[in-house]
């Protein structure tokens, strides 16, 4: 198994260095931008990663609108019965 300093090498010579790669990462949010981001995009975030975690992460990205609107007006602090 290749350690991660190979794996960012090989990633690094694809992506046309350092430089560019990092490029590709996503920004961490400010301490400001965390304390006012809302629950329900903490939520959505949490279930892009389930949904990732079960399809294939091209195809959640390409439905991601449509599954927001499937779970539109969903209260995850109502309770509800599982089945029924």
């Amino acid at each position: 198994m290749r350690d991660f300093e190979a794996i960012c090498t090989i990633a690094a010579d694809r992506k046309g260095g350092v430089e560019a790669l990092e490029a590709l990462f996503s920004k961490p949010l400010t301490p400001t931008e965390l304390s006012v981001t809302l629950a329900e995009r903490w939520l959505a975030a949490m279930a892009i990663c389930l949904f990732q975690a079960g399809f294939n992460w091209k195809i959640v990205e390409a439905k991601w609108a449509e599954l927001e609107k499937a779970f539109d007006s969903f209260d995850p602090y109502e309770s509800r019965p599982i089945c029924g």
